[in-house]
C-alpha cells in the first residue's frame, strides 16, 4: 500500500569535498564531473561487481567530455567506470540496464519528480543542478557567492538503500535545520487554509448526503471494535486458564510418578526385609536344630557316662575276685586302659562343646547384621511413608481429577478432586457407571486413545463433554500418561481431568461474536460491490477488457470503477490507505465523490488531471487535513484514463499508479505523480498525459497489490517490473486467458504465505 509522508527530512549542505572549498565559474564542469568520478569513494552501493555507470542526461556536454577522460583512467574505486549521455529523461527511463549515478541538467527540472522515482525504483544517486525542493533532492549542485557548492540530503541517499561513508559526513558544511523546510511549505500552507475556508460551505452540503451512510459505518464500526475487545479479553482468559491448568497437571503428573517411584521402591525393600526375614528364620531353626543335635549328643555322653561308671563298678567288683596272681603288671594296665577311655570321653565332650560355642557366636553375629539391616530398611520405610503422605495430600487437595487405572483402563484409585469434580467415588462409579474407562468417558474414540497411550507409553489428550452423578454437564480435557515398570512394560495409566467448561462456554461466545461480525462485513461486502461499476458499463464500451479483483479481506481497499458521459468512457484503478473495513470506507468515499465530480464536470473540462485534482480537494476536506501534526494521512493512489474512441484519444493522469502501454511488443509506461489523493507535502496539480490510440494497443492500470506479494519459495516481493516484463510476454493472448494467467501466475508465486495487500489489475484492448 502507499507509505505516508515522512514527517522529518534530515538534509546537510556541504561546501567541502573531496580537497574542493568551491570552483570558478570556468572550472564548474571539471569539478562536477570529478567529484561524481569520486561518489563511488564515499558512498557504497553494494553491488556485487563495483562497476560504476552514471548517466549524464542534457546540462553542460563539458561535463560529459570531462566524464568520458576520467572513464579512460584506471579506477580506483571499483572494476569500471562507464558513462552514457541521453538527450531526454524519457531515454534515460526507457533504458534497459541500469545506472548508479544520474546527472540531470537544469533545464529538465520541472521532470524531476518522475525522474526521482524512477532514481528511487532503481536504488541509483541522483545529481541535479539548482533545485530548489531540498527534501527531495539526493546531491545538488549550485552556486553560491560566485562559488559552486553541493548539497545532499542523507535521509534519501539512505532510503534508497546507499550507505553513507563517514568521509562524506565529516567533509564540513552545515546542517540545515528542519524548520527551514517547514517554513518553505508554511506559505502554501496559508494558500490552502483560505481554499478550506472557501469550500467549507460546499463540504457542509457534501457531509451532510454522506451522513447517514458514515452513521451507518461508525455503527458497525463501533459494535465490530467492541466485538473485537470483548473476543481479546475472553482470549486472554482462555490462555491463561490453560496456562495455570498445563502447569498443574505437569505438577500432579511429576507428583504421580515421583509416588510411583517411590512405592515401587518401597515394595521392592519390603521384598528384600522379607526375603531377609525369611533368611533369618531358616538361620533359626537350623541354630535350633544344631541345639537339639548337641542336647541329644550330650544325653548319649551322659547315658555312656552312665554307663563307664556302671562298667567301672563291675570292673572294680571283679578287681576284689580277681586273685593276686594277677600282679602288678595287670592292675596297671587295667588302669592305663580306664584311664584312656575316660581321656577319650572327655575330649569328645570338649570337641562338641567348642563347636557348640563357635556356631552359637556365628549365629549370634548373623542374628545382629540381620537386626541392623531390618531398622535400616524400617528407617527407610517411615521416610516413604512420610513422602507418600505429602503426596496423598496434594492428589487429594488439587482441584483437579485424578484416578490411577491398570492397563487394561479399569479404575483402581480416585482423587477427592474426582468426586468434588463429578461426583463419584470410586465404589459409586463402580456400581452405577462402570469399572473401565470406556463405561464412563463419552469420547468416541476413548478406546482408541488408550491403546494409543499403551502402545507409544506417552501421553496423550483429548476433551470430552460429560455428566456428573448430580445430572449437570461439564467439559473436561484429560490426560492419559503411562508409568513404567523396571522392564519397561506399562504398569498403570494416570489419569488427570481439568474443567474447562467456563473455557468452553467462553469458546462459544466468541464463536457468536465472531459469526455477528463475519455476517456484519459479509453485508458490508454486498454493499461495496453494490457500488462498484458493472462490468457491463465496460464491456458495452470496451469489449475485450479484464477485471482481476482479489480483496485481501471480505472487503477491499482497493476499487475500480467507470462511468460513461457523452460517449467518452472514464475508468480507474484505485488504491486506498489500508485494506479490510478501514480501507472499505475510503474506497466507499471516493466512488462517491467520483460520481459527484463527473456528474458536475462539464464536457469541455472533462480531463483526467483536473478530476484528480477536485477528488484530491474532496478527500482533504471530507477528512480535514491541514497539514497539522497528529492529524490523518489516510488517502488513495489512483491512475485515471478518459477515453475517446471515436476520435481514439485518451488522456491520463495518476496518483503514485502509472499507466502501461503494450504497443508493437514494446514498453511504454507513462508515470504517474508522485503524491496520493490527499494531504501531502510536496503537493502540486496533476499532470495530464495525452495519448493517440492505435488498434491493437493494450493498456494496463493496476494498485502495488500484485507487485508487492512476497513469494513462499523466494521470500522477495513480485515487483513491478517482472509484471510489466508479464503484460510484454502476455499481451497478445485473449484478455480472458489474460485474467486466467495472471491469477495462475499470483497463486502460484503466493503459495502457501498468506495475501499481503488486496490486489487489482485492469486490462483494456483496443480494437
Amino acid at each position: 500500500m502507499r507509505q505516508l509522508p515522512v514527517k522529518k527530512i534530515g538534509l546537510i549542505v556541504i561546501t567541502m569535498l573531496f580537497g574542493y572549498a568551491g570552483f570558478s565559474q570556468k572550472d564548474d564542469s571539471k569539478a562536477k564531473a570529478e567529484i561524481m568520478y569520486e561518489l563511488p569513494k564515499h558512498l557504497d552501493w553494494n553491488l556485487e561487481n563495483n562497476d560504476i555507470s552514471i548517466a549524464v542526461v542534457g546540462g553542460d556536454k563539458d561535463v560529459l567530455k570531462q566524464l568520458s577522460k576520467l572513464s579512460k583512467k584506471k579506477y580506483p574505486y571499483g572494476k569500471s567506470f562507464t558513462s552514457t549521455f541521453f538527450m531526454q529523461p524519457a531515454d534515460l527511463m526507457q533504458f534497459e540496464d541500469g545506472v548508479n549515478i544520474i546527472y540531470i541538467g537544469k533545464e529538465f527540472n520541472a521532470q524531476l519528480p518522475q525522474i526521482l522515482k524512477y532514481a528511487r525504483v532503481t536504488g541509483a544517486v541522483l545529481v541535479s543542478e539548482n533545485w530548489d525542493v531540498r527534501k527531495d533532492l539526493m546531491i545538488n549542485f549550485k552556486q553560491q557567492d560566485g562559488k559552486l557548492i553541493y548539497e545532499y540530503n542523507a535521509h534519501n541517499l539512505i532510503a534508497n538503500e546507499i550507505v553513507i561513508a563517514e568521509s562524506f559526513k565529516k567533509a564540513g558544511g552545515k546542517v540545515i535545520d528542519d524548520r527551514s523546510l517547514l517554513d518553505e511549505s508554511e506559505t502554501n500552507l496559508e494558500r490552502e487554509r483560505e481554499k478550506v475556508r472557501s469550500q467549507r460551505e460546499e463540504m457542509k452540503i457534501q457531509e451532510q448526503k454522506l451522513a447517514f451512510q458514515l452513521k451507518q459505518i461508525k455503527k458497525q464500526t463501533e459494535t465490530i471494535v467492541a466485538h473485537k475487545k470483548e473476543i481479546e479479553h475472553q482470549q486472554k482468559l482462555m490462555d491463561e486458564q490453560r496456562r495455570q491448568i498445563e502447569l498443574q497437571k505437569q505438577e500432579l503428573v511429576a507428583l504421580i510418578l515421583k509416588a510411583e517411584a517411590q512405592n515401587k521402591q518401597l515394595i521392592a525393600a519390603t521384598n528384600i526385609l522379607k526375603e531377609k526375614e525369611r533368611d533369618v528364620e531358616i538361620q533359626t531353626q537350623k541354630l535350633n536344630e544344631q541345639k537339639a543335635k548337641f542336647d541329644e549328643q550330650q544325653k548319649i555322653l551322659e547315658k555312656q557316662k552312665s554307663e563307664i561308671e556302671e562298667r567301672q563298678s563291675k570292673i572294680q567288683a571283679q578287681k576284689l575276685e580277681i586273685t593276686a596272681q594277677t600282679g602288678i603288671i595287670k592292675t596297671q594296665k587295667n588302669a592305663l586302659t580306664i584311664f584312656s577311655v575316660l581321656l577319650a570321653i572327655i575330649l569328645v565332650l570338649v570337641f562338641f562343646v567348642v563347636r557348640s560355642n563357635r556356631v552359637q557366636r556365628k549365629q549370634n553375629k548373623l542374628l545382629a547384621e540381620q537386626k541392623s539391616e531390618i531398622e535400616y530398611q524400617a528407617k527407610q520405610m517411615e521416610e516413604i511413608n512420610k513422602e507418600l503422605a505429602k503426596l496423598s495430600i496434594v492428589a487429594s487437595e488439587t482441584s483437579n481429577a485424578v484416578a490411577i487405572l491398570d492397563q487394561k483402563g479399569r479404575f483402581e484409585w480416585l482423587n477427592a478432586g474426582y468426586t468434588r469434580m463429578h461426583g463419584y467415588t470410586l465404589q459409586l462409579l463402580r456400581n452405577e457407571v462402570g469399572n473401565s474407562l470406556s463405561d464412563v468417558n463419552s469420547h468416541p474414540k476413548i478406546e482408541e486413545i488408550l491403546r494409543k497411550s499403551i502402545e507409544q507409553k506417552s501421553a496423550v489428550t483429548f476433551e470430552s463433554e460429560s455428566l456428573t452423578r448430580q445430572g449437570g454437564k461439564i467439559w473436561a480435557q484429560t490426560t492419559v500418561s503411562p508409568t513404567l515398570n523396571a522392564f519397561g512394560e506399562v504398569d498403570k495409566l494416570v489419569l488427570i481431568d481439568s474443567d474447562i467448561t467456563d473455557i468452553k462456554k467462553a469458546e462459544e461466545e466468541i464463536a457468536t461474536k465472531n459469526e455477528q461480525i463475519t455476517k456484519s462485513i459479509l453485508y458490508a461486502e454486498r454493499i461495496q460491490h453494490a457500488v462498484l461499476t458493472p462490468k457491463e458499463i465496460v464491456s458495452e464500451y470496451i469489449p475485450e477488457h479484464f477485471v482481476m479483483f482479489r480483496p485481501r479481506d471480505i472487503v477491499s481497499g482497493d476499487f475500480y470503477w467507470a462511468a460513461e458521459k457523452e460517449n467518452i468512457l472514464i475508468v480507474t484503478a484505485a488504491d486506498c490507505t489500508g485494506h479490510g473495513v478501514p480501507g472499505a470506507f475510503m474506497s466507499m468515499l471516493g466512488i462517491s465523490f467520483l460520481n459527484q465530480i463527473i456528474a458536475e464536470l462539464p464536457m469541455d473540462n472533462l480531463r483526467a488531471n483536473v478530476i484528480l485534482d477536485q477528488l484530491r480537494d474532496k478527500v482533504k476536506k471530507s477528512l480535514r487535513q491541514t497539514g497539522k501534526e497528529g492529524e490523518a494521512k489516510d488517502g488513495m493512489d489512483m491512475a485515471l484514463c478518459i477515453i475517446d474512441k471515436a476520435n481514439m484519444k485518451m488522456n491520463f493522469a495518476g496518483a503514485q499508479n502509472s499507466l502501461v502501454l503494450i504497443r508493437n511488443k514494446e514498453i511504454i509506461q507513462y508515470q504517474a505523480d508522485d503524491q496520493p489523493i490527499g494531504i501531502s507535502y510536496s503537493e502540486h496539480p496533476f499532470t495530464i498525459h495525452e495519448l493517440d490510440m492505435l488498434a491493437g494497443d493494450t493498456y494496463y492500470i493496476f494498485s502495488d497489490g500484485y507487485a508487492d506479494q512476497f513469494g513462499e519459495k523466494t521470500k522477495k516481493k513480485f515487483f513491478s517490473k517482472r509484471l510489466r516484463e508479464m503484460f510484454l510476454q502476455m499481451n497478445e493472448k485473449p484478455m480472458t486467458e489474460q485474467l486466467e494467467l495472471l491469477e495462475t501466475t499470483f497463486d502460484e508465486w503466493k503459495g502457501a504465505r498468506s495475501q499481503m495487500d488486496d490486489v487489482l489489475v485492469m486490462g483494456l484492448r483496443i480494437s
